[in-house]
């Protein structure tokens, strides 16, 4: 299976995830109608974040800017291996969990995302304490 296939058949299964084709080829993920991010090119995904979010993975050197738009919060991710996947994944989830715990606070909350236990998900990826502060929307003192 190829990089692109195994990362989205992992993303597929994540409740309330619809997988589409995105309109610059690939695949599209999306929540609610929120797309979580996409991969294309056989070699990137492309994941929007809130900038203080995005700013911190780009401090911590775990994505890059944007290939086109640099300055806005969406990051690029290159796969060029095997050993990529994870972590490509792992932007997505964060992407993924930031978008529900939004959609959740909605009345009319997708009942296939509102279960999703997002502060367990959050926890389990052991995220530095910058960027739990970022997800949080609060400044490190």
């Amino acid at each position: 299976m190829n990089i692109m296939k195994s990362i989205t058949v992992e993303v597929s299964e994540w409740p309330g995830v619809s997988v589409g084709s995105h309109r610059y080829g690939g695949e599209e993920f999306t929540v609610s109608g929120r797309e979580i991010g996409h991969v294309h090119g056989k070699q990137q995904a492309d994941i929007p974040f809130p900038k203080r979010l995005r700013d911190v993975l780009l401090a911590e050197n775990k994505t890059s800017k944007h290939h086109i738009y640099p300055e806005s919060s969406w990051v690029t991710h290159y796969f060029d291996t095997e050993a990529d996947i994870d972590e490509t994944i792992e932007l997505l989830l964060i992407s993924y969990i930031y978008h529900v715990r939004a959609q959740q606070h909605r009345e009319d909350v997708d009942p296939a995302i509102a279960g999703v236990d997002v502060e367990t998900e959050l926890t389990r990826l052991n995220p530095s304490e910058a960027l739990r502060a970022a997800f949080d929307g609060r400044a490190l003192v």
